[in-house]
């Protein structure tokens, strides 16, 4: 997996949200519903060591229910993954493992989970898939993954995301807390580029390595902290805080993190905080791009990620092709099946013959399935 330049794909984004912006109260939960908010999905690790995620389950239905965990890991020989929860751990040394009976969780009750990972003696890549199956109606059920790597190459960017969209009420306060690993094998610092577009009276605060940013800053970059030298697998908490003042509606922060070392090092993701009504398991509508194309950084130079996200539960036909302002294609980025979840697609600026193309307006055309979307990007010199 390429962590240089292209974005981690995290197989939980929706999943583990189960929202979908925009949707009315017409989409009726099951009365055995559950949420799963996993964290980041993604983590790197050196060797001979130990990470963790925190996670936990809430009981959104209208009874008491119980859950099943089936764990599943594919690791290197070495490497231990456990699931702990009430303060138990459950076995780390097979590849296949079933978590006895969750519950009886009320409706509206949480059960918090750690899930544990050591990378003893060898490098590699895991990864641990979730299944969490309600015992109250056996249809009800959600799949996670979860990704572990050692660093290969010595510079590289994970930013794990965790959830891409939280639900809430007006006049509240609610925080995404993604993570920023140094996925090379040498230090690196970093810098964050921000756009957002929110409501009026909602305020958006961000606290990186240790520094918060005042909630009028509405975009622009953040310089690396004090100090902030990452070193090779170190990681960085970012905090993105929403406060959703006066006004309903959906507002959205993106942050596109680039290596200091190399500017082509980059990835970016996007969070999103709504007012609207959460949608149940299994309920996230089947469109095939469920949430807006964008671009960041924009304007960019040398390189930009287009990024979206894949609806429906099996992969899509993909195609990404960029035009300038004349409308001559100048470039296919994707020509294949994209997977269901976020996605994003790096561009270095260069057409399909490997050169360099000049400053100016460029289209970037994602047509996934039957549907498309059109993002404008600038290339500036």
């Amino acid at each position: 997996m390429n962590t240089l330049r292209k974005k981690i794909v995290c197989l939980c984004t929706l999943a583990s949200c189960l929202l979908a912006v925009g949707l009315t109260a017409q989409a009726l939960a099951d009365p055995y519903d559950f949420s799963f908010r996993q964290g980041p999905c993604s983590l790197v690790i050196p060797v001979d060591d130990y990470r963790q995620f925190h996670s936990h389950l809430t009981n959104t239905g209208d009874y008491a229910d119980s859950y099943t965990l089936t764990v599943t890991s594919q690791q290197p020989a070495n490497w231990v993954f456990n699931v702990c929860y009430g303060g138990v751990c459950y076995p780390p040394y097979q590849t296949s493992f079933q978590v006895p009976v969750v519950g009886d969780v009320p409706p509206g009750g949480t059960v918090d989970f750690d899930f544990d990972i050591t990378s003893l003696t060898d490098s590699g890549h895991a990864i641990h898939t979730i299944v969490i199956t309600s015992n109250g109606d056996g249809a009800v059920a959600g799949t996670w993954t979860f990704d572990a790597w050692t660093p290969t190459a010595p510079h590289g960017i994970l930013f794990a995301p965790g959830e891409g969209v939280i639900a809430t009420t007006v006049d509240n306060y609610v925080q995404f807390h993604p993570m920023l690993y140094n996925a090379g094998t040498e230090p690196d610092s970093f810098h964050l580029s921000i756009t957002r577009d929110i409501p009026a009276n909602w305020l958006v605060s961000y606290c990186y390595d240790g520094v918060c940013y005042p909630p009028d800053l509405a975009g622009g970059d953040i310089p690396a902290a004090p100090g902030s030298t990452v070193p090779a697998a170190g990681v960085v908490p970012i905090d993105i805080d929403f406060t959703t003042l006066s006004d309903a509606g959906t507002g959205t922060v993106t942050i596109a993190i680039v290596s200091n070392t190399d500017g082509s090092i980059f990835s970016a993701a996007s969070f999103t905080v709504t007012t609207g009504s959460a949608v149940a398991v299994g309920d996230v509508p089947d469109g095939a791009l469920v949430s807006n194309a964008h671009a960041a950084p924009n304007p960019f130079n040398p390189a930009t990620e287009i990024a979206f996200t894949v609806g429906g539960a099996v992969a899509r036909d993909a195609v990404i092709d960029i035009y300038d302002a004349s409308g001559r294609r100048v470039r296919t980025l994707v020509a294949g099946d994209l997977a269901p979840g976020r996605q994003g697609v790096a561009w270095n600026g260069r057409a399909d013959d490997g050169q360099a193309l000049a400053a100016g307006v460029y289209l970037a055309n994602v047509q996934i399935g039957g549907e498309q979307q059109t993002v404008k990007m600038s290339l500036v010199k």
